[in-house]
């Protein structure tokens, strides 16, 4: 079965037939996801697809595939080399950006960047462990038949939906947790069967939030799913749940609770903060607090807004977030009671009247809490994580600021860091420890300045290299020579960041032509 034809059969699981192909919605799929951008190679002119929009324009690109991994290098003069700007010169012929990174066990994988053991994929970035997907991206652990999904483990047969654990048969669906059949809905949990309703927990057989005997349930399902495939037929898209405000909450009708304080210290996220500087850049810096600009650079700013019962909430910098109506948003412990509200029952036989009425109880929390959470700092989204500073998603970490995280320890200012400790400003990294400025790296050590490398350890600006070590700009020169330009760059960086709070170079600018 070819992608097409996956598609073609999650689309009739869904909706009972089909009568499109993939490509006919390919702009509906991809309206919510994260960046991904399409350049030309400097090497051959084919087409390179990357992971984020972070690269500049002037850049040389190039495809893993035309990527010579066992070329060798002449050393740099290290003696000519008197700071960051004369070795970015010296080495600019060996800076390219790679695009097209599709790894491991991978087969009938196209237009893809930074994926991994991937079967049938199509237009994604970010996927790992999973097949049959297209137009889709951060999907993880063994997911199967996604179209335009976004942020997914362990889920399947889903189109247009973003952020599921344990799920599976769901359409325009959002923060859906261990569910089934949910069509059209927003943050529930443990629920199966049920259609546009919003913040419900172990719930079955719902519409608009409203539970049903099966028999009337299954009733109204039938003509709705029939309008919404005859709609989508027609206009190649679907009502996105963010859209649905066309008449006032009824927030009336729900009593919240006194909010509980949450007491909280920044002490030890700064101390392990000063503690990683240390030892990246030889010197303590902070504390934490005055370098948040230099860490948000690349990750973007937690917005604080009011709830719609008028306390405080964040948003965070991330995927279908910025689409959320911001005079609709709820904080994590308001969500978990707001499921209470429905609708009336004779609003629910008819896709355009249950449409103008939905506004009612579409509420949307921007924040998460999953698992065991302690000293949580303006931090919107959070499974099992401890200390965090300003970071917009984190799970399963710690001691962290600044930061998109999962399974870390000591990381600041990084996007999408993975099974990592003690690094600042890294990207789309995994299995990383004492790193800075690296992008697209895994399993690499005391390594700055890195873009697409495997397995390095002790290296400073290596571009698509891999298991090197005491290399400077992909040739290695041993350890007297390396550890001499280290102390010069570590010396560079922290002058810089405390007379400055912020470095001139980042991984992401030191490819184009002005940085040359």
């Amino acid at each position: 079965m070819d992608i097409n034809g996956a598609f073609k059969r999650t689309f009739k699981l869904i909706f009972g037939q089909c009568n499109l192909e993939l490509d006919d919605l390919k702009e509906y799929l991809l309206s919510y996801q994260p960046p991904f951008v399409m350049r030309k190679s400097s090497l051959s002119g084919k087409q390179v697809a990357l992971c984020n929009g972070n690269y500049p324009a002037s850049a040389k690109f190039i495809s893993e595939d035309e990527i010579d991994f066992n070329k060798k290098f002449n050393p740099l003069g290290i003696n000519e080399i008197k700071d960051m700007d004369s070795l970015v010169a010296a080495a600019r012929e060996r800076l390219y950006y790679a695009g097209n990174k599709v790894l491991g066990n991978s087969n009938f994988v196209t237009e893809s960047d930074t994926c991994f053991d991937l079967s049938f994929s199509k237009y994604g970035h970010n996927n790992i462990s999973s097949k049959y997907i297209a137009y889709s991206s951060y999907i993880r652990s063994n997911s199967s038949f996604i179209f335009g999904g976004c942020y997914m483990g362990r889920s399947s047969h889903a189109i247009h939906s973003s952020a599921f654990v344990d799920s599976t048969r769901c359409f325009e669906s959002y923060m859906t947790y261990n569910s089934s059949d949910m069509f059209a809905c927003y943050n529930c949990r443990g629920c199966t069967q049920t259609m546009f309703s919003f913040n419900l927990r172990n719930k079955k057989y719902c519409i608009g939030n409203l539970e049903l005997p099966k028999e009337k349930y299954l009733a109204i399902r039938e003509k709705l799913v029939s309008e919404s495939r005859e709609y989508i037929e027609k206009n190649r898209k679907f009502y996105p749940v963010f859209s649905l405000n066309l008449c006032a909450p009824r927030t009336g009708a729900l009593s919240i609770p006194a909010l509980k304080s949450e007491t909280t210290d920044p002490a030890p996220i700064d101390l392990a903060f000063k503690k990683t500087c240390n030892i990246l850049f030889g010197h303590e810096i902070g504390p934490l607090q005055q370098y948040e600009k230099f860490l948000s650079k690349r990750i973007g700013e937690i917005e604080r807004h009011k709830s719609v019962f008028g306390n405080e909430t964040t948003l965070p910098p991330m995927f279908f977030y910025a689409h959320l109506p911001r005079g609709r948003l709820l904080n994590a412990q308001e969500a978990e009671v707001a499921g209470k509200i429905s609708m009336d029952e004779e609003k629910l036989n008819g896709l355009g009247t249950l449409l103008q009425n939905l506004g009612k109880i579409a509420l949307y929390p921007s924040e998460l809490r999953l698992g065991e959470n302690r000293n949580l700092i303006e931090t919107p989204f959070a499974i099992d994580a401890v200390s965090a500073y300003k970071c917009p998603n984190i799970s399963y970490s710690k001691n962290c600021g600044c930061s998109f995280a999962n399974n870390c320890e000591s990381v600041f200012g990084c996007y999408r860091s993975v099974y990592s400790t003690f690094c600042i400003r890294c990207f789309f990294a995994t299995g990383l420890t004492r790193c800075s400025e690296c992008d697209a790296c895994e399993k690499c050590s005391d390594c700055y300045f890195c873009h697409n490398c495997e397995n390095l350890q002790d290296c400073i600006l290596c571009f698509n290299a891999k298991n090197l070590r005491y290399a400077i700009g992909n040739a290695e020169v041993g350890k007297e020579k390396y550890l001499e330009f280290k102390a010069r760059l570590q010396g560079w960086s922290a002058l810089s960041l405390e007379r400055e709070k912020d470095l001139k170079h980042d991984i992401f600018n030191i490819g184009s032509k002005q940085a040359q």
